[in-house]
């Protein structure tokens, strides 16, 4: 089930956060640090009311954010303009991945545009996050451009 976080989920959403940076990191994907993301950002996420977790069992087994787009990276290639989200930070447990549970979380992104009348969804992933491009392709995200301040390349879905 996906819900919005609150304050008892910060500390499970930070423990999924490091055990997908290990994740990362054993696959050679510099995407995440020891930095980044920490608890303060899932607490910012949470005041703006952007903070979603997908719980089974009572365990968070992903998580992520969906705000409103306001990054300057962004605006340094040639996304659309109009009405547009971005989805943040968003992470499965490794164990958990293929069981459809990041489709899931999309859909539910999507489905939340859709409702509000946003026009287009963005995310940006790390050049070297292989799994994470194909699935923004198989999900129908178009590759925009590379973000060199931030080292991310930029993906855009027309709703």
């Amino acid at each position: 089930m996906i819900r919005q976080a609150n304050n008892v989920d910060l500390d499970e959403v930070s423990r999924l956060a490091r055990i997908v940076t290990s994740n990362l990191h054993s696959l050679g994907i510099d995407q995440w640090s020891e930095l980044y993301p920490l608890r303060v950002h899932f607490e910012a996420d949470l005041m703006k009311q952007g903070l979603y977790v997908f719980e089974e069992n009572n365990v968070i087994v992903g998580a992520m954010a969906l705000l409103p787009e306001q990054d300057p990276p962004y605006l340094t290639i040639p996304f659309s303009k109009g009405r547009s989200y971005v989805i943040h930070r968003i992470m499965v447990l490794p164990h958990r991945m293929r069981q459809k549970i990041g489709i899931s979380l999309f859909e539910y992104a999507i489905d939340y545009c859709k409702d509000q009348r946003i026009e287009f969804l963005k995310i940006d992933t790390h050049p070297d996050n292989f799994r994470m491009r194909q699935f923004l392709q198989k999900m129908g995200f178009q590759e925009i451009g590379y973000m060199p301040s931030i080292h991310r390349i930029g993906y855009q879905l027309d709703l």
